[in-house]
């Protein structure tokens, strides 16, 4: 039996709402008019799309979409010059050019200019038009005072945070296969609220999704999931502003968007409204129709497996533990974040000569004045806790380093230097300036009269690549008599820095990690159980290969949430080594054995 459905009008298409978190309220555009094609002719919808793009644009989006797109190797100096220029034409009288006048650092510095760079594909105008939208949004949303400084989870009020918590809009606690994230939608879980408060909470989760400038690179797909229970009961409210905080606001960069629906006319309809979407976003998007089962084994050929989706059993429920975990960490983070800055105190021009002595350091908000945990560049070896600790880490991951591939060797730096940081230092060099004027003092007057500045970014990642270079040179092997200053840092897992070779002992054990042996009892080995039981009957059904697949992806998952495999030290009584991420692998895979058996 077949079904005919009318082609919706094109005055009908001109207002209505796409449903399911796509989130655009469609105008025609009077300068670029669009023919909207019958909506049985789907198929014909992206081949118009590609008919008004060149075949380099249209082989860019499908790239994108597949996650198959490669870096741009561009130089960052050149177009961060473009990104001032576009900005200085367009700041006058914008919230930019009132957080510049509060603190015109917070507003040019480089890393948030590269954050907005790369969300917009190295294009310097659309960037600048973003960093302006982001200020005005900030402004709006959060007040004046919050321009020069990052949103918080103290600026949300008690609606913010109940809207941010259903979890109706969070991001996969898994990666797609390309490695970037994943933005989930289920607009049937949401209560009703006023638009601004949905745009507060989401504002404040997108602004704190991207944690390295690798995740923006990568970029990001938009999954938007209203099959059965998680249809759409708001009738698309709210969405047309989502979509502009998505794409002008914040630095994000979508690479697909994919819509997932189990009612046919919807499906219908949502076809013909993304006929009426720009020609590259149009190549860019898929609507996936049937129920749970074939809408996720359609995204699974997208590289978005099953077991990346927070749902759960053959009802797909929803499982909320890894967003409330995500939100957890946010909460401490900032926490800490709050705590160092509480230690800093105005500076007393504290001099350098009592490096040795890491109390007579003041720390200070400004690089003119050390604190202990500084790192600071003097040419030779220095003898402080800063340099101590940046030292200890490199030991650690020397071998890790030595063998990885060149994007794990930028992760571990990256590590490091975020290592560093949280711990309250910063990477600093002399002033040359004022190395100049002491140059006829005495050694004791000069080191007394050193100002100091801070290094930039790429200056910090040359400093530590060098500091594995020279330790390569002195053929050091990796130590861990350092490894309980800081613990073991949560980027090693991802950078794949455990090795057979090197053993990390560790004193205390996290919430969620892992034990190794009969440990029931504790946090980790529980949630480890309660994610094996849930992705079992997946896991049993599967062939060998993706069962490997399964297995890793869930050790990656323990490991991004802080958790580390641990195992009793032989060596070291009470104490715990990490082991290596086979031996992590063999312990999933003998949960999932013992699952099982026990059915």
């Amino acid at each position: 039996m077949s079904t005919s459905v009318e082609a919706p009008s094109k005055s009908c298409l001109c207002g209505i709402n796409f449903p399911g978190g796509f989130g655009v309220t469609s105008q025609l555009n009077s300068s670029r008019k669009r023919t909207v094609p019958g909506v049985s002719d789907y198929e014909d919808v992206l081949m118009e799309g590609m008919k008004h793009l060149t075949f380099d644009e249209i082989q860019h989006e499908q790239e994108l979409l597949h996650g198959v797109a490669g870096e741009v190797d561009l130089n960052e100096n050149d177009l961060l010059v473009g990104l001032e220029m576009h900005l200085n034409r367009m700041k006058k009288g914008t919230a930019y050019e009132s957080a510049e006048r509060q603190d015109p650092s917070y507003v040019s510095n480089r890393e948030l200019q590269l954050a907005f760079l790369r969300a917009s594909h190295f294009k310097p105008k659309d960037s600048a038009e973003k960093l302006i939208n982001f200020f005005k949004h900030k402004q709006d949303l959060f007040g004046e005072e919050s321009l020069v400084r990052d949103i918080t989870a103290q600026d949300l009020d008690q609606d913010d945070l109940s809207c941010l918590l259903e979890g109706f809009f969070q991001f996969c606690p898994f990666r797609d296969r390309s490695g970037r994230m994943i933005h989930l939608e289920f607009p049937g879980i949401r209560s009703k609220t006023t638009v601004r408060t949905e745009m507060r909470a989401r504002f404040y989760a997108s602004a704190n999704s991207v944690e390295t400038m690798v995740d923006i690179s990568k970029g990001a797909v938009v999954v938007s999931y209203l099959v059965e229970q998680y249809k759409d009961h708001l009738k698309g409210a709210g969405f047309a502003e989502t979509t502009n905080l998505y794409h002008n606001v914040v630095p994000m960069k979508i690479d697909g968007f994919h819509l997932c629906f189990s009612n046919s006319i919807e499906c219908l309809v949502l076809k013909a409204c993304i006929a009426m979407l720009p020609y590259e976003e149009r190549v860019k998007s898929r609507v996936h129709l049937g129920s749970h089962t074939e809408c996720q084994y359609l995204l699974a050929s997208y590289g978005i497996t099953r077991g990346a989706l927070p749902l759960t059993g053959l009802e797909s429920e929803m499982d909320l533990n890894h967003h409330n975990a995500w939100f957890q960490r946010r909460i401490l983070r900032e926490k800490e974040q709050r705590q160092q800055a509480s230690l800093r105190i105005p500076s007393t021009n504290a001099s350098i000569t009592h490096q040795q002595n890491p109390s007579c350091h003041d720390a200070t908000s400004g690089p003119n004045s050390g604190n202990e945990n500084d790192v600071l560049s003097l040419g030779q070896r220095v003898k402080g806790v800063g340099n101590e600790r940046l030292h200890s880490l490199a030991l650690i991951y020397a071998t890790a380093y030595a063998n990885g591939s060149i994007s794990n060797r930028r992760t571990i730096v990256s590590g490091i230097i975020d290592e560093v940081h949280r711990h309250g230092g910063r990477f600093l060099k002399p002033d040359p300036q004022s190395v100049s004027k002491a140059d006829s003092m005495s050694s004791e007057d000069e080191m007394r009269n050193i100002q100091w500045v801070e290094l930039s970014p790429d200056e910090q990642r040359v400093k530590i690549t060098q500091l594995f270079r020279n330790l390569r040179r002195r053929r050091s092997r990796p130590s861990t008599s350092s490894a309980s200053i800081a613990g073991l840092p949560p980027f090693a897992a991802a950078a794949g820095a455990s090795s057979s070779k090197q053993v990390v002992v560790v004193d205390q054990i996290g919430p969620n990690d892992v034990l190794f042996g009969q440990r029931p009892d504790n946090p980790g080995n529980q949630r480890l159980r309660e994610l094996v039981i849930a992705l079992s009957d997946e896991y049993n059904r599967t062939d060998r290969g993706e069962k490997k697949n399964t297995v890793s992806q869930l050790v990656e998952r323990i490991q991004k949430n802080g958790g580390r495999f641990l195992k009793p030290s032989a060596d070291h009584v009470g104490r715990w080594e990490v082991v290596s991420d086979e031996a992590a692998r063999e312990k999933v895979s003998k949960q999932f054995r013992n699952v099982r058996r026990m059915r």
